[in-house]
């Protein structure tokens, strides 16, 4: 663990990059005006309405805890951006959000990455912000937060979270699977290191599995192991920022569904249809991130 700690240390530390050169300015809000610190909530996307409340509550609980900077959320799916366009044309891209703080004279910008693990789509968020900054050096500073599970530590606190906040109901000897998609690089350590920690923090008897669904034969292993350990009942929760279409996919009645193999092979499935941005625990490692990347940002 030590090592894969010190790899996510030197591979996803955030570093101090500059703005945004897009000269959009979506979601400009008067109130903003005469701030020089800003925060960017940058999502992946969704175009489930629910999951942007989520995203919402959270960015209004920042507002009230960082009064002197502009919270905003932005997207950095390029194709969801594009679906949302008829729907909700405020909610901008991450380089456009960044471009209007710039414009109204925001001098330190905090980019808060609203992702599980160092994946693919957080790889693609470092190299916008850091194509930005190479075009928009000396404007501002902007530096970009670790992932949620970005570090030794991290893995660690969330595990502890995770099992700390478990469902209303769940009885002793049922089973939790932890269900994400992990893409093919470094970010998938994610899962077997999220795996290990639930394993030392779990209590006697319990059995947590972080499934990364992109692996082929995980569902099989996953099954296996229940089988061995002769467990009826299992809770899957979405290993996923807010619960989208992705999250929702985990349960549909198709025969192709987590869920639905999970019955098939003769187990009671308990959804719990919740993100992990409405797990207040969890929620607050997000914060710890932002509060510092804010204080490395601050003279």
């Amino acid at each position: 663990m030590r090592g894969l700690g010190l790899f996510f240390t030197l591979l996803f530390f955030g570093a101090v990059l500059g703005a945004s050169p897009e000269a959009a300015n979506a979601g400009e809000k008067e109130e903003g005006h005469g701030k020089t610190e800003g925060i960017v909530l940058a999502a992946f996307g969704s175009l489930v309405p629910d999951t942007l409340q989520s995203m919402e509550k959270f960015a209004l609980g920042l507002t009230q805890d960082y009064p002197e900077s502009e919270v905003v959320i932005a997207f950095s799916s390029s194709g969801i951006l594009k679906l949302l366009r008829g729907r909700d044309p405020g909610i901008p891209s991450v380089g456009d959000a960044l471009a209007a703080l710039v414009e109204k004279g925001v001098e330190r910008i905090a980019v808060l990455a609203l992702y599980v693990g160092p994946g693919g789509s957080y790889a693609e968020l470092a190299r916008v912000v850091e194509e930005a900054g190479r075009l928009y050096a000396g404007k501002a500073l902007v530096r970009l937060s670790p992932p949620l599970a970005g570090s030794e530590e991290d893995v660690f606190t969330l595990g502890s979270y995770l099992i700390y906040s478990m469902p209303e109901g769940m009885l002793p000897h049922d089973a939790v699977i932890f269900a994400g998609r992990g893409t093919e690089n470094p970010g998938s350590l994610v899962y077997p290191a999220l795996n290990w920690s639930l394993f030392l923090q779990g209590e006697k008897g319990s059995l947590y599995l972080a499934l990364n669904l992109e692996h082929g034969d995980s569902i099989e292993k996953a099954l296996n192991i229940l089988k061995a350990n002769r467990r009826r009942t299992v809770w899957i929760i979405p290993l996923c920022v807010v619960f989208g279409s992705r999250a929702e996919a985990l349960f549909a009645p198709g025969e192709q569904s987590l869920a639905s193999r999970f019955r098939e092979a003769g187990f009671i499935v308990k959804p719990h249809r919740r993100g992990l941005l409405d797990n207040p625990s969890v929620a607050n490692l997000w914060k710890a991130h932002l509060r510092r990347t804010l204080r490395d940002l601050r003279p």
